[in-house]
């Protein structure tokens, strides 16, 4: 009994982990595909006065504190 309940908790913990897992994938690909389409619209119609910082995490657009030239 006791090792039927050693093997169901074991599993819990691996599907919770499992989920943790996609979760980490989705916020990833959900970034990455964040990227990919201001890279597009750069390239299709630049943002003229504007600074893009890309970092691993999600995308920086901050307007320039001078003025435009």
């Amino acid at each position: 009994m006791e090792a039927m309940h050693d093997k169901r908790a074991l599993a819990v913990g691996l599907i919770r982990k499992a989920v943790q897992l996609l979760e980490q994938a989705g916020d990833k690909a959900g970034a990455a595909t964040t990227q990919a389409a201001l890279a597009a619209m750069l390239l299709t119609q630049p943002l003229a006065g504007l600074e893009i910082e890309p970092d691993a995490a999600s995308l920086i657009v901050a307007m320039p504190l001078g003025p435009l030239a």
